[in-house]
């Protein structure tokens, strides 16, 4: 079985200084969250099946603000605002990147809220990064780890397979290794290599086209 790597960021959970005060206004925020029925809905089910699926009609119209992770550390609570009022994809995933760093005493699970809304909203790397979250059981009482494993092996692929038919790298990388796995589709070691060669196409400097470049190396030495 190959490793499976944790996409959701590059910081993981132990190493981000578990235990810390979060930031001023991150636990309020947080409650908010917790206490949003419909997040908390969208949490339960796989990201493939809620992909796009609260983007407002209007998104046709005109897009929202662009919110990069350090915009919304800096003010959290527009950040917040952004998301739930506005409907901000960028805004909610960036919020769900913030929480991931920042790991909150009030949920370790925020992030994974957000990226759920994200995906909803229509984010593909909220689609990405919520799967990548469920694949590599990054939370205790996750409501996904309860699913049937084969269902799990069918979210994984119909939501890389989503995000990468929307330009997403880690999406293409991590479709790349459900296929080379055989995880919710057929192994297929050419259509792996062509999901890999898409990641880099899309951002050759970028960590997913790195991590895809590794498993093209494991494709060619299993080749032998």
């Amino acid at each position: 079985m190959l490793a499976m790597i944790s996409l959701s960021s590059p910081i993981h959970a132990q190493d981000a200084g578990a235990g810390a005060a979060p930031p001023a206004g991150y636990d309020a925020i947080g409650n908010l969250v917790l206490g949003n029925a419909e997040i908390q809905s969208r949490y339960k089910v796989c990201p493939a099946d809620i992909a796009r699926t609260a983007r407002p009609l209007w998104k046709s119209l005109w897009s929202s603000d662009e919110w990069a992770e350090e915009r919304c550390e800096k003010d959290i609570e527009a950040c917040h605002h952004e998301c739930m009022e506005w409907r901000n994809e960028s805004a909610c995933f960036a919020l769900g990147r913030a929480y991931e760093k920042a790991i909150p005493a009030v949920s370790s699970h925020l992030s994974q809220m957000l990226f759920a809304e994200a995906c909803a909203l229509g984010s593909r790397g909220g689609c990405t990064n919520r799967a990548s979250g469920i694949r590599n059981a990054q939370y205790d009482g996750d409501p996904m780890l309860a699913t049937d494993p084969e269902k799990l092996a069918s979210c994984y692929f119909r939501t890389f397979s989503f995000s990468c038919g929307d330009v997403d790298a880690w999406g293409c990388t991590m479709l790349g290794q459900s296929y080379q796995l055989g995880e919710g589709v057929a192994p297929d070691m050419d259509a792996a290599q062509r999901r890999y060669l898409q990641a880099c196409e899309i951002k050759p400097d970028f960590p997913a086209c790195d991590y895809a470049r590794s498993m093209m190396q494991e494709l060619g030495a299993g080749a032998e």
